[in-house]
C-alpha cells in the first residue's frame, strides 16, 4: 500500500513537471504561458498558508483559554461546530460540482498498473485529506487540542484530538463517496450534462436564500420594535433549540458534544460520541468502496451511438458577412450552446438577475425599496457584467476547445482575420442570447426606470465587447489551453492568467458608461443626453477595437501550428 501511494505521488509530481516543461514541439510562448498558469496555485497556496497560520494561532489561544477557565467553552466549541458545517458544505458542493478535479477520468490508465483496486480506493480517500478546506480544519482542530494540553487539560485534549481525527476521516470518506458517485454518473455524457446543469442552477438559486432570510429577520425585528418589544440577543441555546433533531447526528454536533463533555470531565460520555463519529467514518468508507467498485465497472459511455454520420450544413446567411466567416461563427455558437459551460452561460445570468431584483423589492426600508425599484436598468447592466464574466471560458480560450474542429477551420480557405472574426461573432451571438434572458428577467422584476438608461446599459455591453474582442483573440493565441467545455471543473477553464486579467478588465470597462449615466443624472440633469454620450463612447470603442482586432489577428496567424497542436491535446 505504501509503495503504491508513493508511486501515485511520484506520478502526479511528474505530470505537474511535464505540464510546466511541455514537449519539444512547444514554442517559447507556450512555455511562458505554462509558467503563468502556476501563478494561480501559487497565490492560492500563499493564501492558504496565511489562513492556516491564523487558524492555528487562534485555535491554540482559544484552547488554552478554555483550559484555564478564561473563556466560555460553549462559545469556542460553537464556533468550531459552525466552521465544520461550512467546511462540510463546501466539500460537498465542490466535490459534486467539479468531479473532473480528481483522477476519475484517468482510471482506465491507472487500472493498467500493477496496483490493486482496493489500494487505488484507499489512495483516493487519503488524497482528499490534502483538500485545502480539510487542511484548514485539521490545523484548527489539532491546534485547539494542543491548546487544551498546554492549559493542563491533557485528557480533554486527547479526546478532542481523537474526535477531530474522526471528523477528518468522515469528511475525507464523504468526499470520496460523492466523487465516485459523480464519476459513475458522468460515464454517460448526456446524463452528466443534465446533472451538472441542474446542479449549478440549484446551487445558484440556493445561494440566494440567505438574502431572503435576512430580509425576513429584519422585517420581523422591525415589527417587534414597533410593537414595543425589547430587543433580545440570540443565544447559543436558542440556536440549538431551533435545530432539527436529525442534525444531532452530524459529525460537527457529535464533535461539539465530545469536546464539551471532555472539558466538563465527562470522559466516558465523550468517548461514546467519538465512537459514533468513528462509526460514521467506517460506514462512509464502506459506501465509498462500493461506489468505487461500481464506478470502475460502469461502461465508458451509455452505449448509444449516432447512426447518422452525415454532417449537417447550415443555410444561415448573415448580411455583409462572408460565408466562411458565418460557418466559423455558427460552429463556435453550436459548440457553446451544446456544452455545459455554454448552457450555464445562457441560463445562469437570467435567474440571478431575477433573484437580485426580487431581493431589492423585499427590502424592509420603504424609502430604499422605492428608490431601488426605479433602477431596473442597474440590474440589467449588472446582469450584462455577469454575462461577460460567465463567458470567459469561451472568450479567453477561443482556439483551445474545438479539438479537431480547429484543424478543419485552419485547413479551410480562410484568412487569419476571417477565422478570428468568425470566432468573435460566434461568441457574440451566444452573449446576445444570454443578454436577452437578462433583459427579460430585469423587465419582469423591475420594469421601471428611464428608458434612455436602459438603452445606454444595452449599448454599454456592445462597447465592452468591441474592446474585449481583440483582447480575447490576443490572449487566446498566447495562452491556449486544451479544455473540455462539458466539464465544470478545471478541465473546462481557460488559462488562469487571462481569466483573472479580464475579470478586472470587465469591471474597468463598465466605468465609462457608469460615468455617463451619473453625469446625465446629476450634472446635466437630463437623462436623454446619456444616449448621445453613449453613442460617442461606442464610436470610440469601435475606433480602438477594430484596429486592435486586426493586430490581434496577426498574432493568431503567427501561432496557427502551435494552436492546432494544443487544441488536439498534443
Amino acid at each position: 500500500m505504501i509503495r503504491s501511494l508513493r508511486a501515485i505521488v511520484w506520478l502526479r509530481w511528474r505530470l505537474l513537471a511535464n505540464s510546466i516543461r511541455g514537449g519539444r514541439r512547444r514554442d517559447q510562448v507556450e512555455q511562458v504561458a505554462r509558467a503563468f498558469s502556476l501563478l494561480t496555485p501559487v497565490i492560492g497556496a500563499a493564501l492558504l498558508t496565511g489562513s492556516m497560520i491564523a487558524a492555528v494561532y487562534l485555535s491554540f489561544l482559544s484552547g488554552r483559554a478554555v483550559a484555564a477557565g478564561q473563556f466560555d467553552s460553549r462559545r469556542v466549541v460553537f464556533v468550531l461546530r459552525l466552521e465544520l458545517v461550512i467546511i462540510a458544505a463546501l466539500q460537498i458542493i465542490l466535490t459534486a460540482g467539479s468531479p473532473a478535479q480528481t483522477t476519475i477520468g484517468k482510471y482506465t490508465r491507472l487500472l493498467l498498473l500493477p496496483i490493486p483496486r482496493r489500494a487505488l480506493h484507499v489512495i483516493e480517500v487519503v488524497a482528499n485529506l490534502a483538500d485545502p478546506w480539510i487542511v484548514l480544519a485539521i490545523a484548527g482542530l489539532s491546534s485547539f487540542a494542543l491548546g487544551l494540553a498546554a492549559g493542563g487539560r491533557v485528557t480533554a485534549a486527547l479526546v478532542a484530538f481523537a474526535a477531530g481525527l474522526c471528523v477528518m476521516a468522515v469528511l475525507a470518506t464523504l468526499a470520496s463517496v460523492i466523487s465516485f458517485l459523480a464519476g459513475w454518473l458522468f460515464r454517460s455524457r448526456r446524463r452528466s450534462e443534465l446533472f451538472t446543469l441542474f446542479f449549478i442552477l440549484f446551487i445558484s438559486l440556493l445561494s440566494m436564500i440567505p438574502m431572503f432570510f435576512s430580509t425576513h429577520l429584519d422585517d420581523r425585528s422591525r415589527r417587534g420594535r414597533a410593537a414595543g418589544e425589547a430587543r433580545r440577543r440570540t443565544s447559543i441555546e436558542d440556536v440549538e433549540r431551533s435545530l432539527p433533531r436529525w442534525t444531532q447526528a452530524l459529525p460537527s454536533e457529535l464533535y461539539g458534544r465530545a469536546a464539551l463533555g471532555a472539558i466538563g470531565g465527562r470522559t466516558g460520555e465523550s468517548a461514546l460520541f467519538v465512537a459514533a463519529i468513528a462509526a460514521e467514518a467506517i460506514v462512509l468508507f464502506a459506501v465509498s468502496a462500493t461506489a468505487h467498485r461500481k464506478m470502475l465497472e460502469a461502461l465508458e459511455s451509455d452505449g448509444r451511438r449516432r447512426r447518422n454520420t452525415e454532417i449537417a450544413a447550415t443555410g444561415i446567411r448573415v448580411p455583409f458577412v462572408a460565408p466562411g466567416v458565418t460557418a466559423v461563427a455558427w460552429a463556435q455558437a453550436r459548440t457553446a450552446l451544446r456544452s455545459v459551460r455554454g448552457r450555464l452561460m445562457v441560463l445562469l445570468p437570467g435567474p440571478i438577475v431575477a433573484l437580485l431584483g426580487a431581493f431589492i423589492t423585499r427590502i424592509p426600508d420603504q424609502k430604499v425599496a422605492a428608490t431601488m425599484s426605479n433602477l431596473g436598468w442597474v440590474i440589467f447592466g449588472g446582469g450584462l457584467m455577469i454575462c461577460f464574466l460567465s463567458s470567459l471560458p469561451f472568450t479567453m480560450n477561443l482556439f483551445g476547445s474545438d479539438r479537431a474542429g480547429l484543424t478543419l477551420q485552419l485547413l479551410a480557405p480562410l484568412s487569419d482575420r476571417d477565422v478570428a472574426r468568425g470566432k468573435i461573432l460566434g461568441c457574440g451571438a451566444v452573449l446576445v442570447v444570454s443578454a436577452v434572458t437578462v433583459l427579460a428577467a430585469a423587465l419582469a422584476v423591475l420594469p421601471s426606470g428611464e428608458p434612455a438608461y436602459w438603452i445606454v446599459a444595452g449599448l454599454s455591453g456592445v462597447a465592452t465587447y468591441l474592446l474585449l474582442a481583440p483582447v480575447a483573440i490576443f490572449f487566446s493565441a498566447l495562452f491556449p489551453v486544451a479544455s473540455d467545455l462539458s466539464k465544470t471543473g478545471s478541465a473546462g477553464n481557460a488559462h488562469p492568467f487571462p481569466t483573472v486579467v479580464c475579470t478586472f478588465l470587465v469591471a474597468l470597462l463598465a466605468a465609462p458608461p457608469a460615468a455617463i449615466i451619473l453625469a446625465a443624472q446629476f450634472w446635466w440633469k437630463r437623462p436623454t443626453l446619456a444616449l448621445p454620450a453613449m453613442l460617442v463612447w461606442l464610436g470610440i470603442a469601435a475606433l480602438i477595437g477594430l484596429p486592435a482586432f486586426a493586430l490581434a489577428s496577426r498574432v493568431f496567424g503567427a501561432r496557427r501550428e502551435n494552436l492546432a497542436l494544443v487544441a488536439q491535446g498534443k
